[in-house]
């Protein structure tokens, strides 16, 4: 159990980490990156991950094996005791790209994919006696291209993902004009547990590859941090096909 321990302190940090950015009203929240390493035709994984962006379902599928597919989602609803505070965001992508083997547990991937967000995000508070309100309320389009490198085995998936992402903002109101706007995407993740069943936890950040010292642009949740569960299927081991009996 001892070597549990590194992914619950990380959990813990991404759920205290979450509660943090909850309080304030970005317009991009960056989802979990979805990191597979698929091996072989059939297999699927499904992944249940509590993240700074909220609750983070995620689905790959290997439908050879070298291509795959993948099918992610961001969910957030959490009101307060008054409509003045709340923050709600739903968000979809889907995306399919190709995978690779390299020394027996070695892997390479590439995916890429379209997104869709909406997002409404009220908060109130006090500073110095006077009260301030942040109002978002925005829908967004979001083109994503990413490359993991990493290990996968019996016990312990590791990999590196950088994804790039294009966002283009549109506002319900009229706080600011459509934008569209560039960010690199860089994660670390990382899976232990034993063949089918996977606890699991991400961290990374959300870098815009612009300058921000100008007036057009739109407030965003810097960090990608995550933990939760992985599950696998139909995934082949030792080159013998995984029993379910």
């Amino acid at each position: 159990m001892k070597n549990l321990k590194p992914i619950f302190y990380i959990g813990i940090i991404s759920i205290l980490i979450a509660n943090l950015f909850s309080s304030c009203a970005p317009a991009y929240i960056p989802n979990v990156v979805n990191t597979p390493l698929l091996s072989n035709k059939g297999e699927v994984q499904v992944a249940l991950n509590s993240a700074s962006s909220g609750f983070d379902p995620q689905v790959a599928v290997a439908l050879t094996d070298h291509i795959g597919i993948m099918v992610n989602g961001s969910f957030k609803n959490s009101d307060s005791d008054s409509s003045d505070n709340f923050h709600k965001h739903n968000f979809g992508e889907i995306g399919i790209g190709r995978h690779r083997k390299f020394q027996n547990v070695g892997r390479i991937e590439i995916f890429g994919g379209y997104g869709y967000g909406d997002v409404d995000i009220r908060t109130t508070y006090n500073l110095f006696g006077s009260e301030t309100s942040n109002i978002t309320d925005v829908i967004y389009h979001r083109g994503f291209i990413q490359s993991s490198i990493g290990f996968t085995s019996d016990f312990f998936d590791i990999s590196f993902t950088p994804r790039f992402v294009l966002v283009h903002m549109r506002p319900k109101d009229n706080t600011f004009k459509n934008i569209t706007k560039p960010f690199a995407e860089p994660v670390v993740s990382m899976k232990l547990g034993y063949r089918y069943f996977f606890l699991t936890s991400q961290f990374g950040l959300s870098l815009p590859l612009i300058s921000t010292n100008n007036q057009d642009w739109f407030a965003w949740n810097p960090f990608i941090l995550s933990f939760g569960i992985t599950f696998k299927f139909r995934k082949i081991y030792n080159n013998q096909p995984p029993s379910y009996n």
